[in-house]
């Protein structure tokens, strides 16, 4: 019975696979499958400042134009800076923890972008926490084994004594891995 179904309706068989195969072509074309790159970012906050707060401004820093214009312009890229945040995912996962996605045309260039986009949110981060803690009096002072490696003609601060006190791991690791001469 199957066998005499096909013979008279082998046209319509037929027809049916390359229809079904065109449409399974024209959706790859209209929609082709994203390539993405992730990241877990760890971001320690001042114990003082509510965390989730602090987070949220953190997420706010990553989605601002000026940090998509700095990682466009040192990729070279040709897109606004507002489709770039466009094709970008920050999502809060914890009060120390931000988990970033993005999405590019390609798998090597997602990684890439992401790669350069962490690197630029880190540092206007790290520009932030500078300019605020330049306008904030801090009273307490750096432990004697930071401060002793700082130098006393810095611009920022006078003597190893009134250095004030870093409030944010990531600002004091950058101080600490820096190059500064002993005192």
């Amino acid at each position: 019975y199957l066998r005499s179904a096909l013979r008279r309706r082998w046209v319509a068989c037929i027809l049916s696979a390359v229809l079904g195969l065109l449409t399974a072509g024209l959706i790859l074309v209209a929609f082709p499958p994203s390539h993405k790159a992730e990241a877990v970012l760890v971001l320690a906050h001042d114990p003082q400042i509510d965390p989730e707060r602090a987070m949220s401004t953190d997420v706010s820093l990553l989605t601002t134009r000026a940090v998509a214009a700095q990682t466009i312009t040192s990729l070279g890229l040709t897109m606004t800076p507002d489709d770039f945040i466009a094709s970008v995912t920050a999502d809060p996962v914890s009060s120390d923890l931000m988990s970033l996605a993005l999405t590019a045309p390609t798998d090597d260039e997602a990684v890439r972008r992401l790669d350069a986009l962490t690197s630029n949110y880190l540092g206007f981060r790290a520009e932030q926490l500078q300019a605020v803690l330049r306008l904030t009096p801090l009273t307490t002072t750096l432990p004697t084994s930071l401060s002793a490696r700082c130098t006393r003609s810095s611009p920022f601060w006078t003597t190893p004594s009134s250095l004030p006190m870093l409030r944010t791991t990531k600002f004091q690791s950058l101080l600490t891995t820096s190059t500064l001469p002993e005192v």
